[in-house]
C-alpha cells in the first residue's frame, strides 16, 4: 500500500516519485525539511511535496562533523603511508624484533657486569674477599631492573 490517503503517499513511494532513499527521506521529515505526519503508525507525505536540494540539506554541524571525519581520515591515511613506506625501507622495526633485540642487550650488559667482581679481583690481587663481596653486591643491586622475571 503506497497510498495511505488520497492526499498523502508513504515514504517509499515518496522515494521511488523523487529517487531518494526510504533513509534520506526519514532523515529530511526527523529534520523537519519535507512535512510529514504519522497516519496510523506511518509517516504520511504529501502526494504534491516537492524533494529540493534542502530537504536534504546537512546542518552547520553535520557538515563540520563530516569534514572533521574526511580530515581524520586523510591523516589516517597519510599515516599508515608513511608506515608502510618504513616497511618497504627497512626502517620500521616490528615490536616483537623489538623485544627480541632489548632482551639480548640485556643479556649482554648482565654477562659484563656480572664479570666485573672476578675482573676486579684479576687487576687488583689485593682486593680481599670482603672487597670483592662489596662489589658484587653493587653489581647485583645494579641489575635488578634489567635482570629477566622468573
Amino acid at each position: 500500500m503506497d497510498k495511505i490517503t488520497t492526499d498523502y503517499i508513504t515514504a517509499s513511494e515518496y522515494g521511488r516519485r523523487h529517487g531518494v532513499s526510504e533513509s534520506a527521506i526519514r532523515n529530511a521529515i526527523k529534520k523537519g525539511r519535507l512535512p510529514a505526519k504519522k497516519i496510523g503508525g506511518r509517516w504520511g507525505i504529501p502526494a504534491d511535496s516537492e524533494w529540493t536540494s534542502e530537504s536534504n540539506a546537512l546542518t552547520v554541524e553535520e557538515r563540520k562533523q563530516i569534514d572533521e571525519s574526511k580530515e581524520r581520515k586523510e591523516t589516517y591515511k597519510a599515516e599508515l603511508l608513511r608506515l608502510k613506506i618504513d616497511e618497504i625501507r627497512g626502517t620500521h622495526v616490528r615490536a616483537a624484533d623489538a623485544k627480541i633485540m632489548w632482551r639480548r642487550i640485556c643479556d649482554l650488559i648482565i654477562r659484563k657486569l656480572s664479570a666485573i667482581p672476578e675482573r676486579c679481583r684479576e687487576k687488583n690481587p689485593a682486593l680481599t674477599d670482603d672487597d670483592i663481596a662489596v662489589i658484587s653486591a653493587a653489581v647485583e643491586n645494579a641489575l635488578v631492573d634489567i635482570k629477566p622475571d622468573k
